[in-house]
């Protein structure tokens, strides 16, 4: 997994921006840039996508204050912001046992910008997310995404997404 120094700063540097701005004290544990940059389909127009997965700070949790998000954190479509989504630690492990494509794709991709220990661990052990629910909710996934286009042609990024 090749990653500029540069690049996993700048991922690091977002998903912490994107925490403080949400008044969510956490860790980001993984960050990696997505959307057509990631799958080098950009270009001098594309901006830079970002999501992430980040770990609630303990004591937070503990307080009687605050809860654990139950949504990932999202910027608003159509914003002027960096387009970032960050997904808390249980919410993404939550997406993997249910064999949730998007997630089960994210701890299989290589343009990972940057990791924790912590990551690397869940990363070693991957294929062991494949299985026959994963593969069930996978051709779900398809299915679902190609009978949307044989209703109304997809186009664009939307039938992109139907071939990767």
């Amino acid at each position: 997994m090749e990653t500029s120094l540069d690049e996993a700063l700048n991922c690091l540097t977002q998903g912490n921006l994107f925490l403080e701005q949400n008044k969510v004290n956490g860790t980001i544990l993984f960050c990696m840039v997505t959307g057509s940059r990631a799958y080098n389909l950009d270009n001098h127009t594309s901006d830079t996508d970002y999501l992430g997965v980040y770990l609630f700070d303990s004591t937070e949790f503990l307080s009687f204050d605050n809860q654990l998000p139950r949504d990932s954190l999202s910027t608003l479509p159509d914003s002027d912001e960096v387009d970032t989504t960050l997904f808390e630690a249980k919410q993404f492990a939550q997406l993997l046992d249910k064999g949730n494509p998007f997630a089960v794709e994210v701890v299989f991709s290589r343009k990972l910008s940057y990791m924790t220990k912590y990551w690397d661990e869940l990363y070693a052990i991957r294929r062991t997310l494949l299985n026959k629910k994963t593969v069930t909710q996978f051709l779900a996934y398809c299915e679902n995404q190609w009978s949307k286009h044989e209703k109304k042609p997809l186009v664009g990024k939307r039938i992109y997404h139907v071939v990767r």
